[in-house]
């Protein structure tokens, strides 16, 4: 029996057992069911160029300059070497 089986196996056996208690747990999964969370990843995948970085900065704000956008690469750059560090591409939950 796989895992999703056996946990579908317990919920059902929870919510004949405990009917006040599931309907309070099912309220709470529906209320979270539509809740979409939003996730930032950060980092530079191997080979990617710097013109691309750099004209995705000028594009987010037209009045950066070329010499700007380079110096904002040299600070990803930086921040990449650390993330490498701790496993590559970064994954981070964002607030509601």
């Amino acid at each position: 029996m796989n895992k999703a089986r056996k946990i579908s196996l317990a919920i059902e056996e929870f919510k004949q057992e405990n009917l006040d208690y599931w309907k309070i747990l099912n309220e709470k999964i529906e209320k979270h069911r539509e809740v979409r969370r939003a996730y930032l990843e950060f980092g530079l995948e191997k080979g990617f160029a710097r013109r691309y970085l750099s004209g995705f900065i000028k594009e987010l704000d037209k009045d950066i300059s070329d010499s700007e956008a380079k110096q904002f690469y040299g600070i990803i750059k930086k921040l990449n070497k650390k993330l490498k560090k701790k496993g590559g591409l970064q994954k981070l939950l964002l607030p509601e």
